[in-house]
């Protein structure tokens, strides 16, 4: 059997042994191809789906264009090139440097976005809402003992972690990473390597307008590299 799933002004077909069902499906199993199909069509196509997306197919990171705003300390810097962002420092102690790039305008449906992550030490990027400072957060922190890859939020100024993975990540490794947080209906999805590896029901955050790239280390630099993608609506 074929199924066929619309979205967005999108119109897919999709056969149910690709995502593991059995022919004789019945209704009740519908459920379960929604959200194969969802999940894989996030993947795979995201950069088509929502209205607005910042166009790194030809220019890379450099599409993002000039930061916003940044919060970078004494020796912080930053580097935008066409196939990777470098934020670093060269402080003695472990201190966080910052870029933020507005979206300009504010994100009430859907924002996903997909990078490589490459760390020495801790690297993140934030969705935030300005108007409150209210943010979620994805990061690889490999100093936390196999608990390398989490999601958290800030919410009037009260951090809380929502997932953490068990796993014991490597230093200046890559590890691609897409989040995509559906806003309507209070859900986050993130992956890790093509891994779904976080579902998470949280509707404290509603909007955004903001992404914010992050590093932490003592004198040493995160990477985000390519594939970028950013788009929302």
């Amino acid at each position: 059997m074929v199924t066929e799933v619309r979205g967005v002004g999108k119109e897919i077909t999709i056969k149910e042994d690709q995502v593991g069902l059995a022919k004789d499906s019945t209704l009740q199993e519908l459920p379960k191809l929604a959200v194969a199909f969802r999940n894989e069509y996030y993947k795979n196509n995201a950069r088509y789906l929502f209205s607005n997306v910042i166009d790194t197919s030809t220019k890379g990171f450099k599409g993002l264009g000039t930061p916003s705003s940044t919060s970078l300390s004494a020796s912080g810097y930053y580097k935008i090139g066409v196939k990777e962002l470098e934020i670093g420092n060269a402080e003695s102690s472990r201190t966080e440097d910052s870029i933020f790039f507005s979206l300009g305008t504010t994100v009430t449906k859907h924002i996903y976005v997909k990078a490589v992550f490459n760390t020495p030490d801790l690297a993140r990027i934030w969705f935030v809402n300005s108007s409150t400072n209210d943010k979620y957060l994805v990061y690889i922190y490999i100093g936390a003992s196999t608990a390398d890859f989490k999601f958290d939020k800030i919410v009037g100024g009260s951090w809380t972690n929502l997932a953490t993975e068990s796993v014991d990540l490597t230093a200046n490794t890559d590890y691609t990473v897409e989040v995509l947080i559906d806003f309507e209906i209070g859900r986050i999805y993130v992956w890790r390597d093509n891994n779904l590896v976080f579902t998470i029901d949280d509707s404290d955050i509603t909007q955004v307008d903001t992404i914010q790239f992050s590093q932490m280390s003592a004198g040493q630099s995160a990477k985000f590299k390519l594939p970028l993608v950013i788009t929302y609506e």
